[in-house]
This record gives C-alpha cells, structure tokens and sequence, in this order.
C-alpha cells in the first residue's frame, strides 16, 4: 500500500507523492513532514503541526502519512488519537485502523484494541495475520 510504501521513501519520497494532492493541502503536509524533531520545542512543533495537518487531510493517505510519521517521531499516543479523527472521514481506510489496533495494544488498552482489530478483520477478511492478532488480543483482554 501507498503508506506503508512512503515509510520506506523518507519524506523526500513522500514530497514527491505529495505533489499529486491539491497543493494547499500537500505543502501543509510537506512543512509538517519536514519539521525534524531534534529537540523538545521542534518535537511539540511536529506534533502539532502532523496533528493539523492529518486531521484537516482531503485525502486518506495524507492521514496516512501524517500517522505514520507520529510514530516514526516516538509519539504514538498521538498517532492513534489521529488515526481515530482520520477513520471518522474515511472508516473503511484499513491503513488507518492498523495503527490504531496496534497502538492501543501498545499502551495496554487491550479492550479498546480488540474492536479495532475487528474492523481490521472486517475490512480484510483474508488477512490471517490480522485474525491470528485478533485472536492474541481476545485472549489477553
């Protein structure tokens, strides 16, 4: 898929994908994407401005991006908070849900992870990883 895709392209490969969305909406998410975390004020100032970014996203992969980038940076609280505003437009938006799963399972939120999974197998009902994850998340819930 196109996100997981743009994990392994950096954010210079990103830029480039970047230039087919409306381009309001790609330099917002290109400034958010370059900002690098190198201290604790420019951490807060990509966080907020993925946040933004993400959450005002015209399309399912810019969310994509944004999220994926959260958790590059270490932020995986607010990864999964923006994963959650993004499947609000885009429910049926599976790279989307992954994170969430994953990362509520992350912070011990077994419960909260249990559903996601299950949108997860629901969206992708051949996916035996997802089930098998599904399953572990039963289990231990």
């Amino acid at each position: 898929r196109l996100g997981r895709l743009a994990l392994h392209l950096g954010v210079a490969g990103m830029a480039l994908i970047l230039l087919a969305w409306p381009l309001a909406a790609s330099s917002r998410m290109l400034g958010a994407l370059t900002i690098e975390p190198t201290t604790p004020a420019a951490r807060a100032q990509a966080v907020e401005a993925l946040m933004g970014a993400g959450a005002a996203a015209p399309d399912p992969t810019l969310c994509q991006f944004a999220v994926y980038r959260l958790q590059e940076i270490a932020q995986p609280r607010q990864a999964v908070t923006l994963a959650q505003r993004c499947v609000l437009t885009f429910p049926d938006r599976l790279e989307l849900w992954v994170p969430i799963a994953e990362g509520l399972e992350h912070q011990g939120l077994r419960r909260a992870a249990v559903a996601a999974r299950r949108r997860t197998v629901a969206l992708d009902p051949r996916n035996a990883q997802f089930k098998r994850l599904l399953v572990q998340d039963l289990a231990a819930a």
